[in-house]
């Protein structure tokens, strides 16, 4: 499809001269620009799409309203990622143990030149195990709540199956801000899963300032293939490919892929690193050691931009199900089907930017249309588009 080629051509911080006459061709096509737009809204790659084009003087070939929306969410990824990078500041001023800044939290500061490039939700740390309760008890007595009163769900019931989902995680409850949320890791993959690996990562982690460190770029990559591996199937992760692509691409001297080899001893890990690797390989044309490649994965799956949330359009009730399922009270379930329908006023205010009681009706609509295209039609788009 022309704007999945133009949307992988562009999402990259440095386009090649063939990234460059590619965009040039496909923009002269009768391409579908509301759909590029909302595909790349889908991936989280808009704000790094218009650094690109913008970096390269190619924002002629949008359509001017087109280009406004990348404009626009690019300096609203800026206020948003300038709070994050003040939580930082917030985190490790309450925390005096070692902190180590992951995904996000470490890529908007160094490895994109721009904080306004890469998206981000929360704030990721990684801290020691055996301090990781301690702090976020400490960070509770600082201000920090765990329940969402600015990053607003559908109800509460919503908000309690989001806590679920931490129950079996790798870090504690989500902690809440008055401007950002953080999450509290002490291991680098789901559970226990290969905490031994984290165990090396910490290791090897070097210092940034004060109390805040980093991975390794080996331990960074490996860590990013397994988060990609983890969403393949449920989430848009055309950003963490990207992710992986900056890294491998202004990293490329240094990093040891021996030294990754040699980590990923366990099947299950490796798997789940050549899986992600071969990803970004196939779609960003990523320079991967032809180790940690699966050409037999590439023969037999067509691997596409759209191939990425195919895992989103697939049992769908039974994912709806299997959440209800989660909560435990009968009232809670009850609240929950409900409100997948009606959400409360606070969220559809935040979603759909509502000024006043007369806009409701009219958002209610917005949010059911996005319901029959999302599930029935089963368009890739967001709540607002």
């Amino acid at each position: 499809m022309d704007e999945g080629s133009f949307i992988l051509n562009a999402a990259r911080l440095h386009l090649s001269d063939e990234n460059i006459s590619c965009l040039k061709a496909l923009a002269q096509k009768n391409i579908d620009w509301i759909l590029i737009w909302e595909k790349a809204c889908i991936h989280y790659v808009d704000t790094m799409i218009y650094y690109s084009l913008k970096n390269h003087n190619l924002l002629y070939l949008i359509p001017k309203d087109i280009c406004s929306q990348f404009q626009e969410s690019f300096y609203r990824n800026a206020i948003r990622n300038s709070a994050f990078l003040e939580g930082i500041e917030t985190l490790s001023s309450i925390i005096t143990d070692k902190i180590i800044l992951l995904k996000g939290s470490y890529l908007i500061q160094y490895l994109y030149p721009n904080i306004a490039v890469r998206s981000m939700c929360d704030i990721d740390i990684l801290l020691e195990r055996k301090k990781a309760k301690e702090n976020w008890d400490k960070l509770l007595d600082n201000g920090f709540h765990t329940n969402n009163i600015n990053i607003t769900h559908k109800s509460l019931a919503h908000t309690k199956y989001i806590n679920c989902l931490t129950e079996n995680a790798s870090h504690l409850p989500s902690l809440y801000s008055d401007r950002f949320m953080a999450e509290v890791h002490w291991n680098l993959f789901g559970g226990d899963r290969f905490y031994d690996v984290t165990q090396i990562a910490w290791a090897k982690s070097h210092l940034i300032k004060e109390n805040i460190y980093a991975l390794s770029d080996e331990m960074m990559l490996i860590h990013l293939c397994t988060h990609f591996y983890k969403h393949l199937k449920h989430a848009a992760g055309l950003r963490m490919l990207c992710d992986m692509n900056e890294l491998i691409l202004k990293h490329s001297e240094t990093i040891d892929w021996t030294e990754i080899n040699e980590i990923c001893t366990n099947q299950e890990l490796r798997n789940e690193v050549v899986t992600a690797l071969t990803y970004a390989h196939v779609l960003l044309k990523c320079p991967i050691p032809a180790m940690f490649i699966d050409e037999k994965f590439v023969t037999e799956k067509k691997i596409t931009l759209d191939s990425l949330t195919e895992g989103n359009q697939k049992g769908i009730i039974w994912n709806y199900l299997t959440s209800i399922a989660r909560l435990e009270q009968p009232l809670d379930r009850i609240e929950y089907v409900f409100r997948t329908f009606f959400p409360i006023r606070r969220w559809m205010d935040d979603t759909y930017a509502i000024k006043s009681g007369l806009e409701l009706p009219g958002a209610y609509c917005k949010y059911w249309l996005y319901l029959f295209r999302r599930h029935i039609l089963k368009q890739n788009i967001r709540y607002a588009d």
